[in-house]
């Protein structure tokens, strides 16, 4: 895997954090310099940049004598994400909804249609992906660009959580995102902003509690 001579920091950074975004680095792994030069095709030092810069996003962390590892969340930061999101995702939804127009809408459905389609084929991390753009087209729709990246950077901090749990889910056809996204896009189709807030907060609601699960079983 080689990149481009330029930027390299900043490719590097991108690589990495698209390992962690994926799952293909869980929580806890150790990050080694030298194995991730290799593995990228690059010298050490835009390595270390690109980790710190990790660090910075609090992707990773820095643990004495061991190096960066991969940011590893505890019940108590997972509960702190989820009261945030459930403030931030909840007024997005309902501003949304409220002002969402027939264009938006269609990406909407599109998302949705899609969504069904990679869930019934069994992919998590693609499910996941479109989950997340559904989400973003009923948020952009508040028109509040500032609010989206705010959340959308939360999203980044616990998504190889929500990698974690929905891959090792049972019965991964009926997870609880999934069973809300009629419901919110119906919502939105009658401008229901009330109802797309109340039902964005009982879908966080329930997922923070299957990652609770999950942490306290790890």
């Amino acid at each position: 895997m080689n990149i481009n001579h330029n930027t390299k920091s900043v490719q590097a950074f991108e690589i990495m954090r698209d390992l962690i975004l994926n799952g293909t680095w869980e929580p806890g792994f150790s990050i080694k310099i030298r194995e991730t030069a290799k593995l990228l095709g690059i010298s050490e030092m835009p390595v270390r940049e690109a980790v710190r810069t990790l660090v910075e996003n609090g992707l990773a962390v820095h643990r004495p004598h061991r190096g960066a590892v991969v940011s590893k969340l505890s019940v108590k930061e997972i509960q702190d994400f989820y009261r945030v999101r459930i403030l931030l995702e909840g007024e997005a939804a309902k501003l949304g909804a409220e002002q969402i127009n027939d264009k938006q809408l269609k990406v909407m459905k599109q998302h949705w249609t899609s969504l069904k389609k990679v869930v019934d084929a069994g992919n998590v991390i693609e499910a996941l992906n479109i989950d997340a753009d559904f989400l973003t087209a009923l948020y952009e729709s508040s028109g509040n660009r500032e609010l989206v990246n705010i959340i959308q950077s939360l999203w980044n901090r616990v998504q190889p959580y929500r990698i974690l749990w929905a891959s090792k889910s049972k019965e991964k056809s009926s997870l609880v995102i999934w069973k809300y996204k009629p419901m919110i896009l119906e919502a939105a189709e009658r401008k229901d902003g009330e109802l797309a807030k109340r039902l964005t907060i009982d879908s966080l609601l329930e997922a923070e509690k299957e990652l609770e699960k999950l942490l306290m079983h790890d």
